[in-house]
């Protein structure tokens, strides 16, 4: 293949390219490279981390290279990347060693520009924590579960009665992992499974429950079918008020 179609080559790859000598120097730099920085390929090529980010970081990446070009493990991390023009990029970089027919080594590294991805997932975890924040407000017990009846999340009220202290704790537990006692978590299982195998809702069950404090409580339990985009059932939703009161009142 000639040298143009090669470069052609790396120009179609969509994501920032750049190569590196044994002794750091850009040797090779695609489009989407040049565009990321806002630079011509003759302003970078022969050019060293150095001469575009500040000393402190230029080291950081120089150290990075030659764990991978030592060790030949490749490596990818989240770096933040400033320019000398105080300009700010979250990235995310992929290093990996290349030895061509000579035996000369050199350092592919490939960018991906991550601050929209970045942003999205600050906008996903403001959302998640607002939701949370509904949760906590509302005064009935909440919690969902996934298919295999293993706890995803609840609110603080629910937190408080099973143990687990705050709703963060309750992911990855089963109702046997709980303060309830092992046949009332038996029978909270037989229940869920009945609303995942018929994608009915079960609304209104009447069940005991032994909670944290060690009192035994009276419950009206509604349990209802989690739903994908697709109507798939992807878990349940469920919920129950103390009834205690009004039972031993009637």
């Amino acid at each position: 293949f000639s040298s143009q179609f090669l470069q052609n080559l790396i120009n179609a790859i969509a994501d920032p390219l750049l190569v590196k000598d044994r002794q750091h120097r850009w040797v090779l730099v695609n489009d989407a490279f040049c565009r990321f920085v806002g630079r011509q390929p003759a302003e970078l090529l022969n050019h060293t981390d150095a001469d575009f980010l500040s000393g402190e970081q230029a080291k950081l990446f120089w150290q990075r290279d030659e764990q991978v070009l030592a060790t030949g493990l490749p490596s990818e991390t989240e770096e933040l990347f400033q320019d000398r023009l105080g300009n700010r990029f979250e990235i995310s970089v992929k290093k990996s060693r290349l030895q061509d027919e000579s035996g000369n080594l050199f350092l592919v590294s490939i960018t991906r520009d991550i601050r929209q991805y970045k942003q999205m997932e600050a906008e996903l975890r403001q959302s998640q924590q607002f939701l949370q924040l509904v949760m906590n407000s509302i005064p009935q017990h909440i919690f969902w579960k996934d298919r295999d009846l293993i706890y995803q999340g609840c609110n603080t009220n629910f937190a408080q009665v099973s143990g687990v202290g705050s709703p963060g704790e309750i992911v990855g537990k089963s109702d046997y992992d709980l303060a309830w006692k092992p046949e009332e978590s038996d029978w909270f299982r037989t229940c869920d499974r009945r609303v995942l195998e018929s994608g009915v809702a079960e609304i209104g069950i009447v069940e005991p429950q032994l909670q944290a404090d060690g009192r035994q409580r009276w419950l009206e339990t509604n349990k209802v079918p989690l739903r994908d985009q697709d109507g798939q059932i992807i878990g349940l939703l469920g919920t129950f008020s103390d009834i205690t009161e009004y039972r031993t009142a009637t």
